[in-house]
């Protein structure tokens, strides 16, 4: 969310909150108490589709993920050792170099290079697997690696599909907060038409300033009591 929607979506928070303060002065009416509603329902979408974009959803993801690239890194040089033995000992020449790997060597690269890496050496180690037995490689220790491999690109995929969708929840909350401001703007105009206590009417028009938030990082610099009426967001 971008700093000036961060700001007006704040000003519209305070101005729910000092309302609720005060609703046995406007509570009667009608056409406020929707309004309010309206505005109080819409703070709250910007709120979730805000979470969303800052990274939560992504999150569920990228954990999981993690591990199982771990475990696709463990499980494979497990492997390489038990075939690089079987390589020195037959004096395999073009087999040593595949699989006479670190650890660090075998996760080298961005993740998808390491992954195809491991592909491969799990690819080798079926091609291999009856002279590989008597190393105690087994069937089932490849296709584990298949299986964590296959995962790690599932996880991938999904991340991406949600990034997808915090792009689309970013253009959602432009829409709301534009149909949020025409709420406030007519607000506005019901507090003053139709409350008739002029200190409750000042009170409201403080709210209506919108904090300025975003001139530095530090709170002194976020709370120092200044905002500009009606920003642009």
């Amino acid at each position: 969310m971008k700093q000036n929607q961060f700001n007006f979506h704040r000003m519209a928070e305070n101005v729910i909150a000092g309302l609720d303060k005060e609703k046995s002065i406007w509570e009667n009416e009608p056409e406020i108490s929707a309004l309010v509603e309206t505005i109080r329902s819409s703070c709250r979408q910007i709120v979730e589709k805000g979470i969303n974009i800052s990274g939560t959803v992504t999150s569920s993801y990228t954990a999981p993920k993690n591990d199982c690239f771990d475990k696709v890194i463990s499980a494979t040089y497990k492997l390489c050792r038990k075939m690089s033995a079987y390589a020195k000992i037959t004096n395999d020449g073009k087999l040593l170099p595949l699989v006479d790997l670190s650890m660090s060597s075998l996760s080298r690269g961005v993740e998808k290079e390491a992954l195809l890496r491991c592909q491969s050496i799990a690819q080798q180690a079926e091609a291999l697997l009856p002279a590989l037995q008597k190393y105690k490689v087994t069937a089932e220790e490849i296709s584990f690696i298949r299986q964590m491999i296959a995962e790690c690109a599932e996880y991938t995929q999904r991340r991406s599909v949600a990034n997808s969708g915090k792009v689309n929840d970013g253009k959602d909350i432009s829409t709301i907060i534009s149909d949020l401001r025409k709420s406030l703007d007519t607000l506005d105009d019901l507090i003053e038409g139709m409350i008739d206590d002029q200190a409750f009417i000042n009170r409201y028009k403080s709210l209506r300033f919108i904090p300025d938030y975003g001139k530095g990082k530090t709170l002194k610099n976020k709370n120092n009591g200044k905002g500009t009426k009606k920003e642009v967001a």
